[in-house]
């Protein structure tokens, strides 16, 4: 068993830190290992099959591949027996493709989504913004060209927007002692200076 071990790292390209690293244990471990000082357990003999998806009958016996069939092999035989589509195929691949951490947070997002609706009386299906259509942005950053060029126009233009979307007006409005370029319009550009 110590060549195989020997013959399983070097295969993956790996140190042994590297290797002890991804099982959980001391570089010396896998040293006295491949030395053929020490055996290793069933528990870690399962940690390198799982970990480097390393065929169990080989590494214990010798006998059939080092490895198992690779993903992109099982995928196709479920491709087949699923009727999968490209699509399917696809985000199946890049699923287990990802870091265990990077499938565990998408399982906590989807967990914590579904709590989010799980104890309230709210239709997912209920538009965000309420029962009645938002205003159509334009109208609400219209900005009413007899404002333009006055001192009082980005005043104006936030009055008009609070009015809009039904917010009361403020008791004391400061400006700013800036320049503001306005967008092209009518192939005219306007520009107001607050000084």
């Amino acid at each position: 068993m110590k060549e195989r071990i020997k013959k399983i790292r070097k295969a993956l390209d790996l140190t042994q830190q590297k290797f002890a690293d991804k099982l959980g244990v001391k570089r010396n471990t896998i040293a006295m290992y491949e030395m053929g000082k020490t055996s290793p357990s069933q528990q870690t003999i399962n940690s390198i099959c799982r970990e480097f998806n390393v065929n169990k009958e080989w590494i214990c016996n010798g006998t059939g591949e080092m490895f198992k069939a690779a993903p992109s092999d099982v995928l196709d035989q479920l491709a087949y027996k699923y009727h999968l589509s490209e699509a399917d195929y696809v985000m199946i691949e890049k699923f287990v493709q990802m870091r265990p951490e990077v499938r565990r947070g998408i399982f906590d997002y989807i967990r914590e989504v579904s709590a989010a609706f799980a104890y309230t009386d709210v239709d997912p299906y209920f538009p965000a913004y309420g029962k009645e259509p938002p205003q159509p942005m334009d109208e609400i950053l219209a900005v009413d060209e007899e404002y333009l060029g006055t001192p009082d126009s980005v005043a104006a233009a936030e009055a008009a927007y609070e009015k809009s979307l039904g917010i009361a007006p403020k008791k004391k409005s400061t400006t700013l002692n800036t320049t503001v370029d306005i967008t092209e319009t009518n192939n005219k550009v306007y520009k107001i200076s607050n000084q």
